[in-house]
């Protein structure tokens, strides 16, 4: 895996994260909370305003790359404060599955949140079918929480785990 680093995106290389985010909901539309067609239809300085954000520590983002190739991508947000930081959009591309991507992407956000002052403990939801990603989050250090019904981007309902890590 050396040759796997984790890395933040300057603002100028928002074409790409997009194109990762787009790909992300064609091939796992299950797994996230928007659909291809809602994420296709932002502007340009959207992608660039996430980049922006997690540029001036109000979010993260954060990118596995592979000789300048994307191959996956996480992130976090403060919904009501510092305290809880919602961990969203994990993705590996299917050529980068099995070689322990996922892993390093969490336990990057993980690190990162830890760093982030006042920030005790991270949540995330999981459809309860992504059998290998509710794995990855309990080799973390994630526990359940609780369950929700709700609508993916298939365009379908799914039950999905509520999952809380804590940092400190």
């Amino acid at each position: 895996m050396a040759e796997i680093e984790i890395i933040s995106l300057p603002v100028e290389r928002w074409p790409e994260f997009r194109a990762l985010r787009l790909e992300a909901l064609r091939d796992s539309p299950q797994a996230f909370g928007s659909s291809y067609a809602s994420d296709a239809a932002y502007p340009d300085e959207h992608w660039m305003g996430r980049l922006r954000e997690a540029a001036a520590g109000r979010s993260v983002a954060l990118f596995a790359e592979d000789a300048g190739e994307l191959a996956g991508m996480i992130g976090a947000f403060f919904e009501a404060g510092p305290e809880v930081a919602n961990v969203i959009a994990v993705y590996v591309r299917p050529a980068y599955r099995e070689r322990g991507v996922g892993k390093l992407l969490v336990n990057a956000v993980l690190d990162r949140l830890r760093q982030m002052p006042g920030t005790g403990k991270a949540r995330l939801m999981v459809n309860v079918d992504q059998a290998r990603a509710l794995a990855l989050y309990r080799r973390a250090g994630f526990v359940e929480t609780g369950t929700e019904r709700v609508l993916l981007g298939d365009g379908e309902f799914h039950d999905e785990l509520i999952m809380e890590c804590t940092l400190r």
